[in-house]
């Protein structure tokens, strides 16, 4: 099983201390085990996973529970197991179930996998450090294919970007995703990887402060629309990628930073020398003119509910996305 097999169909949502997956508190009903246990381990795991694939997470689960509950249940069923609680977002739980799977020695072609998923959700989890340590498990001397080698960089230049190595990590990703041919394989730690990218873009220039002399307030300004045009410019491959939750999150963050930007050039000082007249005449002109950026904040808002809406994808980001777009002046 390679580290991408499943980044196909799934993405891994206070930190909490890790404890070995309780199996026991997530029994199936006492009906079902005699229905599960009259089928061979093999039948019942082909019959959840098909149950995963077809987002039947519920039955999946069952299925999964039972079979890890068994003597000689396949190793594979505590891997899925952890997928199942990913979808769900319960990526404490996932981690869990991937922890008592490593203290199982699973077999040596799963491994990797394991690792690779477990950092998934440690990085999701804003445990960044945690997550290249988990990375740093997946071996990678043997060769890895062109596609394993993408996701594993991508996904380790996102959690060096977050743990603060910064230079390495937007080396590591700029390299990666310099391979952006569509491929439904790679599509949604492409995504991933250039959302990020987006995201860093958006927080350097939210650092850049307005609250300061004429003249540095000029040149942050520029700074400013200079990155968040180059997060739109990131954003764009975002959306060639065709993944809701990375094209969501990417133009939820662009909204966003656009209605920051127009407070701070709102709350940014008037010139020095002015009259009490002349300075109100000022902020009304600032006012004015920035009003193009609630218009651009409109039209992220709406963008992402459009995207939502021919993917049939529904959730928090779409109920932010309305809520912003919705809370915005119309005057």
């Amino acid at each position: 099983m390679t580290i991408v097999s499943l980044l196909v169909l799934f993405a891994c949502a206070a930190r909490a201390p890790v404890v070995l997956y309780p199996l026991d508190q997530h029994q199936p009903p006492a009906a079902l085990v005699g229905v599960f246990a009259s089928q061979s381990p093999d039948a019942l795991f082909e019959d959840a996973y098909s149950r995963l694939l077809n987002d039947d997470l519920e039955g999946a689960e069952q299925r999964l529970v039972y079979l890890a509950g068994l003597p000689d249940g396949p190793p594979e069923a505590l891997y899925h197991l952890g997928v199942v609680y990913e979808l769900r977002g319960a990526l404490e739980t996932a981690i869990s179930a991937y922890d008592l799977l490593l203290t199982q020695d699973p077999p040596e072609e799963l491994a990797p996998s394991v690792h690779f998923r477990r950092g998934l959700c440690l990085e999701e989890l804003g445990r960044f450090d945690e997550a290249l340590k988990a990375f740093a498990k997946v071996p990678t001397t043997g060769g890895l294919s062109l596609n394993d080698r993408v996701t594993y960089d991508v996904a380790r230049g996102v959690a060096m970007l977050g743990s603060g190595k910064e230079a390495k990590g937007l080396e590591l990703l700029q390299a990666a995703l310099s391979t952006t041919r569509r491929d439904p394989e790679l599509a949604w730690i492409l995504g991933k990887g250039w959302y990020t990218l987006a995201r860093h873009d958006l927080d350097q220039a939210a650092a850049l402060s307005l609250n300061e002399s004429e003249r540095k307030v000029k040149k942050n300004l520029e700074a400013r629309a200079g990155l968040i045009m180059d997060a739109e410019a990131d954003l764009v491959h975002v959306v060639e990628q065709h993944e809701p939750e990375w094209i969501l999150r990417g133009l939820l963050d662009l909204g966003d930073a656009y209605i920051t930007l127009r407070e701070d050039m709102m709350r940014s000082p008037t010139p020095a020398g002015l009259s009490a007249e002349q300075a109100a005449l000022y902020v009304a002109q600032v006012d004015k003119s920035t009003r193009v950026l609630i218009a651009k904040a409109f039209n992220a808002y709406d963008q992402g509910l459009i995207v939502a809406g021919t993917l049939g994808f529904e959730g928090e980001l779409t109920e932010t996305l309305r809520a912003r777009r919705d809370a915005l002046p119309t005057d």
